[in-house]
């Protein structure tokens, strides 16, 4: 059977998605994140994955301003020391 004139083919999904939203309580919102929330901790990487993909903010790269004019050879424990006071410098960047 055609469409009637100016109507679309989804209007029907879009009442049946309009009663569900009507239909659904607080109590099954909390049941299905409980659900959706063991199941990632028992190892459904889907789960995790949308968790935290709604959850936690994405991650932003952050421009590191550097006092490195060149590069020469230096001991592990120079590269050491330079690491840990880059990473130093960086932590205090984000902090900001």
């Amino acid at each position: 059977m055609p469409f009637k004139k100016g109507t679309s083919g989804t209007q029907k999904e879009a009442t049946s998605k309009r009663n569900i939203g009507k239909t659904i309580t607080a109590d099954d919102v909390q049941a299905m994140l409980t659900a959706i929330i063991e199941q990632a901790k028992a190892g459904d990487i889907q789960a995790a994955k949308l968790i935290l993909d709604k959850v936690l903010p994405s991650l932003k790269s952050v421009e590191v301003q550097t006092d490195i004019d060149t590069v020469q050879a230096v001991s592990i424990v120079d590269l050491d020391l330079i690491l840990a006071q880059g990473l130093a410098k960086i932590q205090q960047q984000c902090d900001e």
